[in-house]
């Protein structure tokens, strides 16, 4: 599915209701749904509340103006799990799929996995212990836009 949905976020499309839907609104859609995707990989009970942005944002990627789409979910966590049941049953679920790679690293000592899709989203996640909370950071892949399209334009 996320495939079929990467062709079509080149260009404006028509929802089903016939509104025009941009490219980067599609972008949302892609990260948000990953997002969610992550969370709902946590062991069932795990999750108490999901807090999602209602739009992500541009970031410039390359020195020709291309342009990558960021977006951020947190998820509060209850019961107090142990530690590495959230961070080690994302890493296992997405480890064993298809088209997914996993990597571990740590920055400013706190434990972070990097969750990168084989069509180039990238998620970056950071168990809060302290906060019971789980952030999800994703971006999509860096493209390069027609020059008659820029970051806000109806399409």
């Amino acid at each position: 599915m996320l495939t079929l949905i990467l062709v079509t976020v080149v260009g404006c499309g028509t929802g089903s209701n016939g509104t025009k839907i941009s490219h980067w609104s599609m972008r949302n859609v892609i990260s948000q749904s990953g997002e969610r995707e992550i969370v709902s990989a946590l062991p069932e009970g795990l999750v108490a509340d999901i807090n999602q942005m209602d739009k992500g944002s541009f970031l410039q990627c390359s020195p020709d103006g291309a342009q990558r789409w960021s977006s951020h979910l947190t998820a509060t966590i209850h019961s107090d799990p142990l530690p590495g049941a959230v961070m080690d049953a994302l890493a296992d679920y997405f480890s064993a799929k298809e088209r997914y790679a996993i990597g571990r690293r740590t920055h400013d000592g706190e434990p972070l996995l990097d969750i990168a899709t084989a069509f180039g989203f990238l998620s970056v996640l950071r168990y809060c212990d302290d906060r019971d909370e789980l952030s999800v950071d994703s971006f999509s892949a860096c493209l390069r836009m027609p020059d008659d399209i820029w970051p806000g334009s109806p399409c």
